[in-house]
């Protein structure tokens, strides 16, 4: 048997017993490496592919108001480039935001990631002041509602003081009330307490 519809309305391929909706199970002797399980293909009837040909995984819920198949989300892999033997793709994440669907991130051909721009420019590429008004990148601890914001080991989680900025180690480490000190560098301002 390698499928199997159970009375309760569950797929099983590879399982007689699916614990999900549908469930696909692959059996492989080799302990050690990636066997694939799923396959989503699109051709073109009476054609061939070009850029922009792509497939997609939707995601659809029902929301507040009783209303089924409100799209959610959605990842999206397209052809950069479509030329044979020299094909090129993206991979495109989706989320729905005031009810329309927005391309938020993409990982391009080059393996270049993409969060508020559609063709980033490095390995990287985070644009600050998206659509939506949202800053940048922030990878911070603190008390960000006074916007302190302290990259990797610097700065202390104890200030309360604001429009602080500090990266390197130890930067800004003893500033307890500081105002609109930028520190950059290792121990940088470190000993700076009030200003």
């Amino acid at each position: 048997e390698v499928m199997r519809i159970t009375t309760n309305g569950r797929v099983g391929i590879g399982n007689v017993i699916p614990s999900d909706l549908v469930h696909l199970a692959a059996l492989n002797s080799t302990s050690n490496s990636v066997l694939n399980t799923l396959r989503l293909q699109r051709t073109v009837s009476g054609g061939s592919g070009a850029a922009g040909l792509g497939t997609a995984i939707d995601w659809y819920l029902e929301d507040a108001g009783g209303n089924t198949g409100q799209q959610a989300a959605r990842i999206d892999v397209v052809w950069e480039d479509a030329t044979n033997n020299t094909e090129d793709a993206s991979l495109r994440f989706s989320t729905v935001r005031n009810n329309v669907l927005t391309e938020m991130m993409r990982i391009d051909d080059f393996g270049n990631v993409g969060v508020g721009t559609t063709t980033p420019q490095q390995t990287v590429d985070i644009k600050a002041g998206g659509a939506y008004g949202y800053n940048g990148i922030k990878l911070a601890y603190g008390d960000t509602s006074r916007k302190n914001y302290f990259f990797g080991s610097a700065g202390n989680s104890t200030m309360s003081g604001s429009l602080n900025t500090a990266s390197g180690l130890e930067a800004l480490l003893r500033n307890i009330t500081g105002l609109s000190n930028s520190a950059y560098g290792v121990y940088a301002l470190q000993d700076n307490t009030t200003g």
